[in-house]
């Protein structure tokens, strides 16, 4: 059953002069005074269109209607010449009538004459930036859609001048019409429209060539016919949240002076071209396939292609895969073939495999080539000439702490006290790398997989169940092959020396964190006695060995205090750990539908394993890279974009909070700082948290010798200058690499255990685990994401606090402080009287806020309309309820079903504040901040 939560709402009523009005979910700055201006939607309209008209041979302008019969335009356009053709496009509710005049001249004209003088019933005329609607009238030369590819030479003589550079592409998902390319230095090259992309998908390797777009950036419509006619069908409409707040880019996007380019070539097809989606029928044309995700295009069928594979199917019901065949520049659309039917949609399990495919995850069965790989001889024992090569830590009391339903056990602990009165500590993580030899198909497929992915009711493993469940799992009561690396060590995280090696090892007994956090909690508890454990809630798992509960348990508490001092000395040096919600399910055992969530819990028990884990890795790092300058695998986590992060911190600074970005030890020590003590820090905390989350870049594996700079090693978020991936080889390849490495450095200079010594091979190898550990997180965020929508649809509405983050015209960005969903809130579509944009002084500081003024109406909002975009005016509307919508404001949420309906997108509302209520508590906390 889901919980109803008890919401504090904010309730101002002082009413101010209402500034004149921005482009549409442009977020509000401070300290801008603007003159006042009535609720017209022409002011806006006139904002949003290019103020320059865009050449001679441009030919088309668009009136956007309130719908197709609002006005015939016909008599307004005769008197400026003659019309060539008209295409008429819906968006929505918006119905844009594309005029082609005759010649440039009077297209211009008619432009000129009615983009500031709207007629009645148009929203907005702009000038198109194609130029003509149909793509030549010459047959026989028909116009070209994209730029033809460069050839090589060229590619390459760009290159050497500077005009080009390459790079892999990344798509926004929340935005598809930019994409990005990073430069060598590490900033983006903004590509703002599908024409610049010219035929190129996510991950591809492109080059780019520099040119002056910055003319086209005030307009948040798409910047080219192309767009308008991709946007006319809706492509892709769903993004990676799963919801359409996100159309619109965080503040400031482009506010920092920006490159832009476009691509003129694709040195690698990196993105498989295949693709889930629904198939929809024209009443002209061929058949089109409508993909599901964003930055994917509309793929072209073939009828007879399709026909016998779609004929047992209501195709209205089902998901299919498709896959890009060819695309010409001559065609807006890719051709493809249809592949293979997923099944009926809304399923979970057809969901799944959707997204699955959407992010290139290999979920097939292993091939028998590749389980041939595996031993044959089973039970499997450790060969005798292994355990001579090894060291033997059988006879150490060693165990593991993992979340309750692990089942690929990656690594253990050992900790013994020393006569010195230091402690030797052993982390021992699977030997993986014995059992994957190189060169073989067991290790082609997993350094294809690179990770395995983790969905919210299943985990598509790197490497077959044999080895992630079983040889290679550290399992409790048998023996295991490990690798290890072991400290002398005193309580308070000084290292006195350090040892690496293959070892053999036994576990005694499988931990979940909740077992470790029991002894955290209960130092003193005798678990020995049996009406103590009776006591306990906590049902301890049998041990092996001959070792007590009491002994183990001491032994936790000794790697606590050990691993809560190596915490704080990571901390105070500056390391940044931005904390989510995290959610978990509960799931029904016949359906796999959600029956429940709730927050996962971060204990001390997992910061005793991260502890442990992090100085693991970065031991390791520090052991190949000395020894292995060239071919050391490591990881870096670059510092946060620049642009984006100025625009947070000046987000936070202009509403009153002091954030210092200048160091990842700064950042962290003012967010702290600003989020307070009063009753509403930790929401506060966790809203800060996510606007301070968007700037960062992700860590990256890479090759030391494909990088120059050593400064770029770095590992931002932990603020050390070497870091790597031991600790999981059982989910990452990335690790399995580092074994191979740390195996190579310590003498094993063996064929089978011959690492790859080609940097450009091993940095390739970097950058494919790069891109799988990328399409891994975002796969799994669209499964929790989907299964939120589920219980959303299921059990819904739902109704939580939620936390403003970003105040806009017409919307705003919403935290939910229970499900750490971020959503925006439109408020066109609320049952309002009214609404406006005002201005507020913030208490305690010099400083003028842009905020968002609400009137509801009184009585029951039952089937009531919604306000529309094009409210009336605030002042006229008559009396009602008042509301203030201000950042940091905490406002009551309510999470529903959409309409129409979709396991992939819910809705978000807010209520309505009690007529009587008077809020003191958010009104008071939000004095006592500023």
């Amino acid at each position: 059953m889901i919980r109803r939560f008890s919401i504090l709402t904010t309730q101002k009523t002082k009413s101010s002069k209402m500034p004149s009005a921005k482009s549409k979910n442009v977020p509000r700055r401070n300290h801008r005074h603007t003159s006042s201006s009535s609720n017209s939607p022409s002011n806006n309209s006139t904002k949003n269109s290019l103020n320059i008209w865009p050449s001679d041979e441009h030919r088309v302008v668009t009136f956007f209607c309130k719908n197709k019969n609002a006005i015939n335009l016909d008599q307004h356009i005769a008197p400026f010449g003659t019309v060539k053709q008209v295409r008429f496009l819906t968006r929505k509710n918006v119905v844009l009538n594309r005029i082609e005049m005759s010649t440039s001249a009077e297209a211009k004209s008619l432009w000129e004459r009615y983009r500031t003088n709207l007629l009645d019933g148009v929203l907005e005329v702009k000038a198109d930036t194609y130029h003509t609607l149909s793509p030549n009238n010459n047959k026989e030369s028909p116009k070209k859609v994209y730029e033809d590819h460069w050839s090589a030479e060229d590619i390459a003589k760009g290159v050497e001048n500077g005009d080009v550079l390459t790079g892999r592409l990344r798509i926004n998902p929340k935005m598809f019409k930019y994409a990005f390319v990073s430069n060598k230095v590490g900033k983006d090259i903004v590509i703002v429209d599908l024409e610049g992309r010219n035929r190129a998908l996510a991950g591809d390797v492109v080059a780019v060539k520099l040119v002056d777009q910055s003319q086209n950036l005030d307009s948040p419509e798409p910047v080219s016919e192309l767009c308008n006619e991709v946007e006319s069908l809706n492509v892709a409409p769903n993004n990676d949240s799963g919801s359409s707040e996100n159309a619109n880019s965080p503040p400031g996007s482009f506010k920092q002076p920006r490159s832009f380019g476009k691509v003129v070539g694709i040195l690698e097809s990196n993105h498989s071209r295949l693709a889930s989606g629904k198939i929809e029928i024209p009443k002209r044309g061929n058949p089109l396939f409508k993909p599901v995700t964003s930055g994917f295009p509309y793929v072209s069928l073939n009828q007879k292609d399709i026909d016998e594979k779609i004929s047992k199917y209501d195709i209205s019901k089902v998901l299919f895969t498709a896959k890009i065949k060819s695309w010409e520049s001559d065609h807006i659309f890719p051709k493809g073939e249809l592949v293979d039917c997923i099944g009926e949609a809304g399923e979970v399990a057809t969901e799944t495999t959707s997204i699955l495919i959407d992010h290139d995850v290999d979920f097939q069965d292993f091939s028998p080539s590749v389980t041939d790989c595996l031993p044959k001889d089973l039970p499997w024992m450790i060969p005798q000439e292994e355990r001579s090569k090894r060291r033997d830590f059988t006879k150490e009391c060693i165990f593991s702490i993992d979340p309750s339903t692990a089942r690929d056990l990656d690594d253990a602990l050992h900790c013994r006290k020393l006569e010195s009165g230091h402690f030797e500590v052993g982390v021992h993580i699977a030997d993986v790398s014995y059992f994957v030899k190189p060169k073989t198909e067991l290790d082609k497929v997993a350094s294809s997989r690179c990770t395995t992915v983790y969905m919210v009711e299943k985990a598509i493993p790197m490497l077959p169940s044999m080895l992630c469940e079983d040889l290679c799992s550290l399992n409790p009561g048998v023996e295991r092959l490990a690798f290890s690396v072991v400290w002398t060590i005193d309580k308070k995280g000084k290292i006195y020396s350090q040892w690496f090696g293959r070892s053999i090892i036994r576990s005694c007994v499988k931990f979940s964190y909740d077992h470790a956090q029991s002894f955290i909690d209960n130092p003193d508890l005798d678990l020995d006695k049996p009406g103590d454990v009776e006591g306990d809630d906590v049902r301890y798992p049998p041990i092996t060995g001959g070792f007590s509960l009491n002994l183990i348990k001491s032994k936790v508490l000794q790697l606590h205090e050990i691993a809560q001092n190596l915490r704080r000395q990571r901390i105070d040096s500056g390391a940044l750990k931005l904390d989510q919600v995290r959610l978990a399910y509960t799931l029904d055992a016949e359906s796999g539908m959600p029956n429940g969530c709730y927050k996962y819990v971060y204990k001390q028990s997992n910061e005793l394993i991260e502890e442990f884990m992090l100085l693991a890795n970065i031991s390791v790092a520090h052991k190949i890279y000395k020894h292995l300058k060239e071919q050391a695998f490591l990881r870096c986590h670059p510092e946060p974009k620049q642009n984006m992060m100025e625009d947070v911190v000046s987000h936070c600074n202009e509403i009153g909070f002091q954030i210092d970005a200048s160091s990842s030890q700064s950042l962290a020590r003012s967010l702290n700082i600003a989020a307070g003590e009063d009753e509403l820090a930790d929401c506060r905390k966790q809203a800060l948290f996510m606007l301070a989350i968007k700037p960062q870049q992700l860590a990256q594996y890479f090759c030391a010798g494909a990088v120059e700079d050593e400064e770029l090693y770095r590992h931002y978020a932990l603020n050390v200058p070497l870091y790597t991936h031991f600790t999981s080889p059982i989910r990452r390849y990335a690790d399995v690499i580092v074994h191979r490495q740390l195996a190579y450095v310590l003498g094993d200079k063996s064929e089978s255990n011959l690492m790859e010594t080609d940097a450009s091979v091993l940095h390739k190898q970097a950058q494919l685990c790069n891109d799988k550990k990328m399409n891994s997180k975002s796969a799994q965020e669209q499964s929790i994401n989907l299964f939120f929508t589920l219980m959303v649809n299921n059990f819904g509405p739902l109704e939580c606090r939620g936390m403003v983050m970003y105040v806009y015209d017409h919307s705003f960005d919403v935290i939910s402080i229970e499900y750490g969903v971020v959503k925006r809130v439109y408020l066109e579509e609320l049952p309002l009287l009214s609404f406006k944009t005002d201005e507020t002084k913030r208490t305690g500081k010099d400083l003028q806020v842009n905020v968002l003024k609400l009137k509801w109406p009184t009585g029951d909002l039952e089937g009531r309309n919604k306000v529309g975009k094009q409210p009336p005016n605030y002042e006229q509307c008559g009396e009602g309820v008042e509301q203030t919508i201000d950042v940091f404001d905490i406002v009551d949420l309510v999470l529903f079903k959409s309409s129409p309906h979709s396991v992939r997108k819910f809705s978000v509302s807010i209520k309505r504040p009690d007529e009587n209520a008077v809020t003191e508590q958010s009104t008071t906390a939000r004095n006592s901040m500023f």
